[in-house]
C-alpha cells in the first residue's frame, strides 16, 4: 500500500505546478486548433414554393433563393455547400397580405443543428393573393386598315359569333377587362364582304375561351356627290358641212354615285357624258342655217352615277353651213 501511495505521489504531487502548466497548454492548443476550423460562409439556399392555386393565384413572385450567413465547422460547411438542399415553403395556409418570415431556427434545422445562422436575406416577404374569377365580355373587331378610299365597312352590320366570350383569371385583372379584341384585320385590299375566323388577342395572366370567333364584315362601295361648275357644252355629231354653236356655252352639273366614278369627273372630261347631239336635229341638206331654241342635252349613264343639271336644262343650237360647202343644186338635162 505504501508503494502505491509513493507512486501516485510521485505522479501527481512532485513537480505539480509543471504538470498543471502542461495541462493548461494542452487545453489551450485544443481550442486554438478548433477555432482555426470555424468559418463564416455566405450560402445561397434555393426555395421550393408550394401553394394551392386552384381558387387563388399568387400576385407577387416569392424569392427564388435566400442568402444565408452561416457560422460553423469548415468540414460541415463544405458538406452544406455541396448539397444546397432546397428549403420547402408551403404558402397554402397563408392569407392575402400575410408576411412570410424565414427564421434562423428554421434555417438552422434545415442546414443542421451544428451550424449557427447569423443572417438571412431576404428575411421575409409580403404575400399577395387574388381570387380566381370568371366573367363574360363582348368581342370587339380590331380593324388595322380599312378598305381603300372608295370602300367602307358597315360597322353596324358586323356579325360576330359568339358575341360574348369567357375571361378567367385574377379578380383584379378580370375586373379591368371591358372587352376582348380580335387580332388586327387588314382590309386594305378587300372590296367585297369579308367572312372568316379571327383569333382573339391574348391578355397577359388571363384565360380566354373560345380563342377565336367567326365574323362577317359588310364592305360596301362608298358614295358621294359633287357639283362641277362651268363645264363647256359641246355639240357632237354636227352634220357634215355645218358648224354647230350651242348657247349657253357653259353649264354646271351635279354628279352623285359611287365615289370611284364621281372622283374622276372634271370640267374637262364631263363633256364626254353630257353634250348636245346635233346628229338628231332635222336639218335639210340645202339649208344655209337652222336654229333650234329648245334642245335637251344627252346625259350618258355612268355605272350607277346620276347626273343632274341644277342650272339651264335646255340649250339653243344654231347650225350654219360652212362658206366653202355650198348646197348642191339639181342640174336638169
Amino acid at each position: 500500500m505504501n508503494a502505491v501511495t509513493s507512486i501516485l505521489a510521485a505522479v501527481f504531487v512532485r513537480n505539480g505546478w509543471l504538470k498543471l502548466l502542461a495541462l493548461a497548454l494542452a487545453v489551450a492548443f485544443f481550442f486554438i486548433a478548433r477555432e482555426e476550423t470555424i468559418r463564416e460562409v455566405d450560402i445561397e439556399i434555393p426555395l421550393r414554393i408550394r401553394a394551392d392555386t386552384r381558387e387563388r393565384v399568387l400576385m407577387t413572385e416569392p424569392p427564388a433563393a435566400l442568402r444565408v450567413l452561416v457560422r460553423g465547422d469548415l468540414q460541415r460547411l463544405t458538406d452544406v455547400l455541396a448539397r444546397k438542399t432546397p428549403l420547402d415553403v408551403d404558402l397554402s395556409a397563408y392569407s392575402n397580405n400575410a408576411k412570410v418570415e424565414f427564421s434562423p431556427d428554421a434555417l438552422a434545422r434545415h442546414l443542421g443543428e451544428d451550424l449557427e445562422v447569423l443572417s438571412i436575406s431576404p428575411a421575409s416577404f409580403t404575400l399577395q393573393l387574388d381570387d380566381i374569377v370568371e366573367k363574360r365580355v363582348p368581342v370587339a373587331i380590331n380593324i388595322l386598315k380599312n378598305p381603300g378610299p372608295f370602300w367602307t365597312v358597315v360597322r353596324e352590320k358586323i356579325v360576330v359569333e359568339p358575341r360574348m366570350v369567357q375571361v378567367k383569371g385574377p379578380e383584379s385583372k378580370v375586373r379591368k377587362v371591358k372587352q376582348v379584341h380580335t387580332e388586327p384585320a387588314d382590309l386594305s385590299e378587300v372590296t367585297q364582304p369579308f367572312a372568316g375566323k379571327l383569333t382573339l388577342e391574348d391578355i397577359e395572366g388571363l384565360t380566354i375561351s373560345p380563342r377565336s370567333v367567326r365574323v362577317e364584315i359588310p364592305i360596301e362601295e362608298r358614295h358621294g356627290a359633287k357639283t362641277i361648275p362651268r363645264a363647256k357644252m359641246v355639240a357632237k355629231r354636227c352634220p357634215s358641212g355645218f358648224q354647230c354653236a350651242v348657247s349657253p356655252a357653259f353649264f354646271q352639273v351635279r354628279v352623285a354615285g359611287p365615289e370611284r366614278i364621281v372622283s374622276q369627273l372634271t370640267p374637262e372630261n364631263i363633256s364626254q357624258y353630257v353634250y348636245v347631239d346635233a346628229g338628231v336635229l332635222p336639218v335639210e341638206k340645202d339649208s344655209l342655217q337652222r336654229h333650234f331654241d329648245v334642245v335637251e342635252p344627252t346625259m350618258e349613264k355612268l355605272q350607277g352615277a346620276v347626273l343632274e343639271l341644277p342650272g339651264p336644262k335646255f340649250f339653243s343650237v344654231t347650225l350654219t353651213r360652212n362658206a366653202d360647202a355650198s348646197p348642191q343644186t339639181e342640174t336638169r338635162p
